[in-house]
């Protein structure tokens, strides 16, 4: 919960702001650092929940896990394009 406190108040406040105004938000590298591990957090979240479905409702195993691959894979990539774009605005400051 603490995390997804750290992660909100900077964003709510950034929403509908100008784009030098985020800048300076997402500058500060302790609203940078929450944001990417709030993203990564949540994205692991995603892969292990879908993951659950895809064990309870796939019993072909090579699509077993041929999914499961790309569930990590995609969930992964979410996350690094996340925490890159996180990044990207952090250092544009």
């Amino acid at each position: 919960v603490p995390l997804s406190l750290f992660f909100i108040v900077p964003f709510v406040r950034a929403l509908g702001a100008p784009w030098v105004e985020v800048v300076e938000i997402y500058g500060r590298p302790m609203n940078a650092i929450f944001a990417s591990l709030f993203i990564v957090v949540v994205c692991r979240h995603l892969q292990q929940g879908i993951q659950v479905v895809i064990e309870d409702y796939i019993h072909d195993k090579p699509m077993l896990t041929a999914l499961l691959l790309a569930n990590t894979l995609i969930t992964w990539a979410l996350a690094f394009t996340g925490v890159f774009a996180i990044a990207k605005i952090a250092f544009s400051a």
